[in-house]
């Protein structure tokens, strides 16, 4: 069975990891050392790749996959009206929510779930027995609601994981998806 560990990227100012955030990024590698990663997968910004580098470095690791399918949720409200700012935000976690700019949780949801859905698939055979994923903090409630499900009618839960923090989905496979 596959393990997926997702890991925020470290501290950052910008796009850019701060001192702090690289002691972060490797310092979180004593909690990734023993998990038997065998492919990272990455969000192609700065700070997750600066946070990817510094740990595939520090764990050996070569097989870095960049994937724009986890880049963190576009939000940028600029351009909308202030009822449609009020609406977008009170719909922020609403799954059934549909926007395209900024990106609406439906589209983002797709996007994830989708590449959540290859990563499992590619794993048929069970070479790989854990992955990690460096993202985004927004990553991991569409995580949490790819393996968890969604109940009807509700808002997503609402996950805040701290810089170069890691959560762990264990026993991963087709059959395991919304159990």
């Amino acid at each position: 069975m596959l393990k997926i560990i997702f890991v925020r990227h470290a501290e950052s100012v910008g796009d850019k990891l701060t001192c702090r955030g690289k002691r972060q990024a490797k310092s979180v590698c004593s909690d990734l050392w023993y998990e038997n990663i065998t492919k990272v997968y990455v969000s192609p910004l700065n700070r997750t790749i600066a946070t990817a580098k510094i740990i595939a470095k520090k764990l050996g690791l070569e097989n870095v996959v960049y994937d724009k399918r986890i880049t963190e949720r576009d939000t940028d409200k600029s351009k909308l009206s202030q009822k449609q700012v009020a609406e977008y935000d009170a719909n922020y976690l609403n799954p059934e929510y549909s926007h395209t700019k900024p990106e609406g949780c439906k589209q983002f949801l797709t996007r994830v779930f989708s590449f959540l859905d290859n990563v499992i698939k590619a794993n048929d055979d069970g070479t790989d027995k854990s992955i990690l994923v460096v993202g985004h903090s927004s990553l991991s409630y569409a995580m949490y609601a790819y393996f968890y499900g969604v109940q009807a009618g509700t808002d997503l839960v609402w996950t805040r994981v701290g810089n170069a923090c890691k959560l762990c989905f264990q026993n991963v496979s087709k059959e395991s998806k919304n159990a």
